[in-house]
């Protein structure tokens, strides 16, 4: 369910608590149909519950359809009281209906929103209330809430049995925890439930006359994600996608960290909150002002309601600075709250033109005990070549442990990469995939070099 909440002045000589309009989701969209409230007066969480309570009977109408047009007002005495229409499948003629449901269903569906949300619906009432707001600006702040729930089944032909140690490469001399599987059918079955809270809040900030931006947008996402996995034959099962991997800025919640073989039986809530700066540039004559990101903060973490020694999940950061569309800077990193510290840490300095863009920065892991010296480089030889070639320098052994250079071929519905692959202390390789528009890679064809 998505909803626009808006503040407005109280009308004249009315009693009227809100408005609740509807406005269905475009044809061969994505986006879900959004409830606009529009509040009268001074904003009260009592008062906010009422109207989104309105907005969530309304949707129970028996006659619910997802194109229908819904213009609803809501009053202290009568409820709420409006009229639906929509277009009939079969004659296209507009169908009308009136509607009237009655206060005392809106009210036990308000009790029941500040039971189980009233935190969040204080905030939006503070939000909305800010005395700061630019005059005449229209405040308002949107949230999504999105259930959903399904099921997953993933066969299996082997059971893992236990673990044995590889030596790994002789140059290395890193042992490799290898599984040892025996061969058997096995369904894993598991059914997921979740809930999905999103909001945004934005401002906007004119800077006439202080240089080349014009103006400045700021805007805070703060996201929930509560999750929870039951099923069966969950365990014994090989892994072959291994989850994790280097920080990338935000917690990817629980399954892309623990790999979908490795999925189990879950209930943890993942949250963050994103602050971006966006700017816009001054326009000449004849000009279009050039707007983007300039600067961005986010903070995110994970926290495990099972009963374990560790509830809370590594703290997850990022920043990015970008003064202008040509350089970038950019960090982040992940700390450990039990007294570890910071355990994944990775800087971009990035300088991005129309034909060639480059970036180089350090990347420190802990657990895997490597200190890297990152760098990567594009150039468009001509409308559909274009080559590339990327590195990774270990600055404690003093040598490149990874090069890649590659030329990428494309067309409108097909490409063709071709790269070779240095890796020190293993076999070098040469490689060559296709990728089919909508497809996707459809041929991949490799060769060991052998030095």
């Amino acid at each position: 369910m998505d909803v626009l909440v808006m503040l407005e002045e109280m009308p004249e000589h009315s009693a009227l608590l809100a408005h609740v309009n509807s406005v269905p989701s475009p044809l061969n969209s994505e986006r879900p149909a959004r409830d606009v409230v529009t509040l009268y007066g001074d904003a009260t969480p009592e008062s906010l519950a009422l109207a989104l309570a309105a907005a969530v009977e309304s949707r129970r109408e028996p006659a619910e359809r997802s194109d229908t047009i819904r213009h609803l007002g809501l009053w202290p005495e009568r409820g709420a009281v409006g009229d639906a229409a929509w277009r009939d499948n079969d004659t296209g003629e507009l169908v009308t209906r009136d509607l009237a449901i009655p206060l005392a269903a809106i009210q036990a569906t308000a009790d029941h929103l500040l039971e189980e949300f009233g935190a969040s619906i204080r905030r939006l009432v503070a939000g909305l209330s800010m005395p700061d707001w630019p005059e005449g600006a229209r405040r308002a702040i949107s949230f999504t809430l999105t259930p959903y729930a399904g099921g997953r089944l993933t066969l299996y032909n082997q059971e893992l049995v236990g673990q044995s140690i590889s030596n790994g490469p002789k140059s290395q001399s890193s042992p490799i925890n290898i599984d040892d599987t025996r061969s058997t059918l096995r369904l894993r079955q598991q059914e997921e439930f979740g809930l999905l809270v999103e909001s945004r809040a934005s401002r906007v900030y004119n800077l006439a006359g202080t240089g080349s931006i014009a103006a400045l947008q700021h805007v805070i996402e703060p996201r929930a994600n509560i999750i929870e996995i039951r099923g069966i034959n969950q365990k014994a099962n090989p892994q072959f996608d291994p989850g994790g991997g280097p920080t990338a800025g935000i917690d990817p919640g629980y399954e892309a960290r623990t790999g979908i073989d490795a999925i189990n039986k879950a209930n943890e809530v993942t949250y963050s909150i994103a602050n971006h700066l966006n700017a816009r540039t001054t326009s000449g004559a004849n000009e279009e002002a050039v707007r983007w990101e300039l600067a961005r903060m986010t903070l995110s973490q994970t926290y495990n309601f099972l009963p374990v020694s560790t509830p809370f999940k590594d703290l997850i950061g990022e920043a990015m600075v970008q003064p202008n569309e040509h350089f970038r800077i950019s960090a982040n990193a992940r700390y450990n709250v039990y007294g570890l510290g910071l355990r994944d840490a990775n800087g971009f300095f990035s300088a991005i033109f129309r034909d060639f863009s480059a970036s180089v920065g350090p990347r420190f892991n802990e657990q895997q005990t490597f200190r890297f010296l990152q760098t990567d480089a594009t150039a468009r030889l001509s409308r559909f070549v274009e080559a590339k070639t990327s590195s990774a320098w270990d600055v404690t052994a003093g040598r490149a442990t990874e090069v890649r250079g590659g030329v990428d071929i494309h067309f409108d519905c097909w490409a063709i990469l071709s790269e070779y692959i240095y890796r020190f202390g293993q076999d070098n390789e040469f490689r060559i995939s296709v990728n089919l528009l909508g497809v996707g890679q459809v041929s991949t064809t490799s060769r060991g070099l052998g030095f």
